[in-house]
Formats: C-alpha cells, structure tokens, sequence
C-alpha cells in the first residue's frame, strides 16, 4: 500500500490503489489477446489444413512404398496388411476431400481429385485378395496420384 508521506499521488489527494490501475491495464490486454487470438484462428485453419495434407501424404508416401513392395513381389503379399492401407488412403483421402472447402476452380478440382481416389480406393479394396487383379486396380490409384502431383505438386 501507499505511505501518505513519501507517495506524491498521497500527497496531491489522487492516489491510484492497485485494483484501479490492473483495472486499467486489463483493457488493452484484452485487446491484445483477442486481436492475437483472431489472427491466430484465421490463420491456422489453412496452416492446419497444409499441415494435415503434408503429414498425410508422408503417410501415403510409406504405404505406397510397403503396397509397391507387396505388389512386385519383394516383399510377400498380405491381404489383410494391404486391405489396411486401402482403408487408410479411403478415409484419408475422404476426409481430405470434406475439408476442401474452397470455391475456387482450383479447390473444386482437388476435391474432385481426392473424391476420384477415394472411389478407385473403394473398388481397390474389393479385389484385395488377388494379388494380380489388385495389382491392375493398384496402377490406377497410383495414376490418380501422379496426375494430381504432375499437376499441383511443387
């Protein structure tokens, strides 16, 4: 607290106590944080988006690599192992699909993309146990994915 003799404001008679003066500092803090948390939610939603996308197409990236692997023959192919990464790319890539929501000719072409994968992803998954047809539906999801990458990858 304020000693009355050695505090100028005591002294004037406008001394400020200390809830008043939190009081006044508490305005543009609140301020502060709701500008940063506005800027914040603006912009991490597309950040999150990009993000997503990118640790999504890491994860392709190494399935592809173990479904590659099966489908060759260096590797012995499991049906069940490679139904699981058919699942995996059909619901990523359907959830990648309902977060594109952009209105932009670009956005609607990658929705449309990613909708494609997902339906060739479906037809994939019922000829999972042979080997030889899953290899011919196989080449068209992959197809799918280098027409999107020639395309938007850079």
């Amino acid at each position: 607290m304020y000693s009355s003799s050695r505090d100028p404001a005591m002294r004037s008679g406008h001394y400020r106590t200390a809830a008043s003066t939190l009081a006044e500092q508490i305005v543009p803090m609140r301020t502060t944080i709701l500008v940063f948390s506005s800027i914040v939610a603006v912009t991490s939603g597309s950040a999150w988006a990009n993000l997503s996308l990118k640790s999504t197409m890491r994860s392709w990236k190494a399935e592809a690599a173990t479904m590659d692997r099966m489908l060759i023959g260096s590797a012995s192919f499991d049906a069940a192992e490679a139904a699981r990464i058919l699942q995996g790319f059909a619901a990523d890539s359907q959830t990648l699909a309902a977060r594109m929501t952009g209105t932009n000719a670009q956005a609607r072409d990658v929705k449309a993309r990613f909708e494609k994968f997902s339906g060739d992803v479906q037809s994939a998954i019922e000829v999972v146990a042979s080997r030889d047809r899953m290899k011919a539906r196989y080449s068209q999801l992959r197809a799918d994915c280098r027409s999107c990458h020639d395309l938007y990858a850079r």
